[in-house]
């Protein structure tokens, strides 16, 4: 005879509108949005900048250059 291995457990089924629920823990990405939207969007304006000043046409003509 085969020795019998034990059954797992069903899962537990969550109730997902339950109240004593405990909140997710918050990864260190969420802890720090602030400064991260405050990094990313100097960076975005910094790169426009340069795209911005790359296009002037002054800036491509090599007869001013020394």
């Amino acid at each position: 005879m085969k020795p019998t291995q034990p059954r797992a457990r069903p899962p537990a089924q969550t109730d997902l509108f339950d109240i004593a629920a405990a909140p997710a823990r918050l990864t260190s990405l969420q802890l720090h949005r602030d400064e991260l939207v405050h990094l990313l969007s100097q960076l975005l304006w910094q790169v426009v900048r340069q795209v911005d000043a790359d296009q002037l046409p002054e800036n491509h003509d090599e007869q001013d250059q020394p």
